[in-house]
């Protein structure tokens, strides 16, 4: 056997432990990631639309992606 394999271990103990609930602050990241998320994306795409529509803030395309989604 080369050195490599004898210095492992026969069960490895560093998996993710999946079958647990996560906790408080995993959740509350996420969803604050997923809110910065959502809030780039609806600022990108109003910026967007101002530069395309000279005359406003159109809200058929908002509606029509809210559709597809």
């Amino acid at each position: 056997m080369s050195v490599a394999t004898e210095s492992l271990p026969a069960h490895s103990t560093a998996r993710p432990h999946l079958d647990q609930r996560p906790g408080r602050a995993t959740v509350l990241l996420f969803l604050t990631l997923l809110l910065v998320g959502v809030g780039f994306t609806i600022y990108s795409l109003s910026t967007d639309i101002r530069h395309a529509i000279p005359q406003g803030l159109a809200l058929l395309p908002f509606l029509l992606l809210g559709v597809a989604l």
